[in-house]
Formats: structure tokens, sequence, C-alpha cells
């Protein structure tokens, strides 16, 4: 059953320094007069996402998500109190220790990733929660292989709105296709195929594209990507999936 849930949202840009790999930190609050049942998309993008109030009952407080191939259906509590960090498509493997696609789908306790949980937690406000995550972010930065040729080749598609075929992505990227897959699962985590698919079925879904040949294909990239058919998907009311889901583009 889908029910409009209400909830507040806010978004902080990061440090200049930090701009080119995280998008930006957040907080979500959440009320519902009763649970609202909510369809998060894949976006290509790694999450840092910390309980603060209200948890979820079947995920850890603290957690890493890495980035999604299948949509996620989630009840939110009635009042939920969620701050995060949201990556650039690419944005989190400079702070990872292993390749991207090694997390791809997955949900990991943050102890696992990043000893940063309980400074998060105990903190006293989003400024200071902020501060505590820029500082580890910095001291954990280095320069993963292939970055630049994943950050332009991603870029690219973007802007084509995942049209390009993927040799010429990375005939224009100055790359083979086989250095240009390895540079996508070491700092994107996804293929270029399926990053390119995504691309264009999210640009199709804020209307700014539909580079689709046939209804068959755009079918089946909403099969995949949101679990349900195109004109579905256009009508369900998904706040917080509009709230968490960042853009491929960026």
């Amino acid at each position: 059953m889908y029910l409009r849930l209400v909830f507040a949202y806010r978004e902080i840009a990061p440090s200049p320094e930090l701009a080119p790999y995280v998008k930006c930190f957040w907080r979500l609050r959440t009320e519902s007069a009763a649970p609202a049942v909510e369809r998060i998309l894949p976006d290509a993008s790694f999450e840092l996402i910390f309980q603060l109030g209200g948890s979820f009952s079947t995920q850890p407080r603290a957690m890493l998500m890495g980035e999604l191939q299948r949509p996620v259906i989630v009840q939110p509590p009635a009042n939920a109190d969620i701050f995060g960090v949201r990556f650039h498509p690419g944005g989190a493997a400079p702070f990872l220790r292993a390749p991207a696609e090694e997390l791809c789908d997955a949900l990991l306790p943050m102890r696992e990733a990043f000893d940063v949980e309980q400074r998060v937690l105990d903190a006293r406000s989003t400024r200071d929660r902020v501060a505590v995550l820029e500082s580890m972010l910095r001291h954990r930065f280095r320069s993963p292989r292939g970055e630049a040729v994943a950050r332009f080749a991603s870029q690219l598609i973007a802007r084509h709105h995942g049209a390009l075929r993927i040799r010429d992505v990375a005939r224009i990227a100055g790359a083979t296709e086989r250095s240009l897959e390895r540079a996508f699962a070491l700092n994107i985590g996804l293929s270029a195929k399926v990053f390119s698919r995504l691309t264009r079925f999210h640009s199709f879904l804020r209307g700014e594209s539909d580079g689709y040949f046939d209804d068959s294909h755009r079918i089946r990239d909403c099969q995949d990507f949101a679990g349900t058919t195109p004109g579905a998907l256009l009508r369900e009311r998904n706040a917080m999936n509009a709230a968490f889901v960042g853009n491929v583009q960026d």
C-alpha cells in the first residue's frame, strides 16, 4: 500500500576540495501517520548512511551502500531521522580500500568500511557531522588507477544521455574498450554498458531525452532498474526516492 510520506530534506554542499567526489551531505526527516512504502531506484552512486532516529529495523544503524543495480523497496518508520553522504558516480573510489565493483549492491555495516560510525552518531549537529566525515575522507584519499578515464567517460556518457556506443566512448576517451571496462570496474563499480543504460533510463524519467530505439528496450530497463513498467513507475509518487536518488549525469 502506497501512502503519502511527509518529509523534510536538506542538502549541504561539500568543501571545494571534496566537491569533485562528494555530491552532497544530506539530512532526511520523515513524518507519516501510517507506514509508507517507497521505491528507491539505482543511480550509480555510493552512499554513507547514518540513522539518527527511527531506524529501519532490518538495516544497520550506520552503513555503506554500494551502487545499486536493482530497485529497493523500503518502508520508512513514522519518524525517521537520517544523515548521509552521497558521492558522485565514481566519487567514492578514492576513499575505498577495495575496487568499487566488489561493493556493487552491497549494504555493509559502517565499521567494515570506515571507522567513523560512533563519532558521527555522537556529533551534536549536522555541521559537526560534516566536519567529522570531511576530515576522515581527506585522510583516506588516494587516487585509484583509471580514475581520469572513468570520470571523463562517465561524464561523456551522461552528456549524451546514454546514447553513445561503448566503442565510441572508448575511442573519444583515448582508451581501448578493455581498459575502459577496467577503469569502470575500479572506479564506478558498474560496467560502462550498465552505466549507459542507467543514464538513459534516468534521462527518460526526467523527460530530458528518450534514447530508446523501441518500446522493448524501455520496458526492459524499467523492469531491471525499477521492477515495474514505465507507465506504472511514472504514476507512482515516491517522495523518498525523489530525495535519495541523485542524477547520474553528475
